[in-house]
């Protein structure tokens, strides 16, 4: 599913995590089945979204991006890990 912004400058695409990286950063494998490195925003930062290999991610990308090789993950979709916390 690829969504447009207002402005035209961002598009959205899924995709799902396939590696951790260094630095906050991840390995996205997206739905047209291109491979991308992304890093987590603000937002689920401050949430403290957690995300592991197998999630399903919304991931944000710009138009000016030739090669389109870098992405920004603005939310992780419902259902894509089933996660509890035994204590």
């Amino acid at each position: 599913m690829i969504k447009e912004d207002k402005s035209k400058t961002i598009f959205e695409v899924e995709g799902a995590v396939t590696a951790l990286l260094p630095a906050a950063e991840f390995r996205v494998k997206l739905d047209n089945e291109h491979e991308i490195i992304c890093h987590v925003s603000g937002r689920v930062r401050r949430s403290k979204i957690r995300i592991i290999i197998g999630d399903r991610v919304l991931v944000e990308m710009s138009v000016y991006d030739r090669n389109a090789r870098k992405g920004r993950i603005i939310k992780r979709l419902k259902g894509s890990s089933d996660r509890t916390i035994s204590r």
